[in-house]
């Protein structure tokens, strides 16, 4: 017999006691609504256009100035990525420009 790939999802017992408490139930679901928020700014179209134009403005302003077009382009990417420990790792990086 095959391992059950749903393994969890069929408990059944685990529904029986969420509907018994629909607070539990409520905090479920909204942690999830919150996990699922991440998926979304990825793939909402207006953001990625958004995105798009800040990074083709960093570009311009990297034509005069590097270090700031670098700079935004870092700031924006990072507020794509939306990740605390990333942003703070990423900070601790040398830069250097000439």
């Amino acid at each position: 017999m095959s391992e059950d790939k749903y393994k969890g999802i069929n408990d059944y017992a685990k529904y029986e006691a969420l509907s018994k408490n629909p607070i539990q139930m409520a905090m479920r679901i909204m942690e999830l609504e919150e996990r699922f928020k991440q998926y979304r700014i990825h793939s909402d179209p207006n953001r990625r256009l958004a995105l798009i134009e800040r990074l083709k403005l960093a570009s311009e302003t990297a034509d005069t100035d590097t270090e700031q077009g670098h700079e935004d382009a870092d700031s924006i990417l990072l507020e794509f990525i939306n990740d605390e420990e990333v942003s703070k790792l990423y900070g601790e990086i040398k830069k250097w420009y000439a």
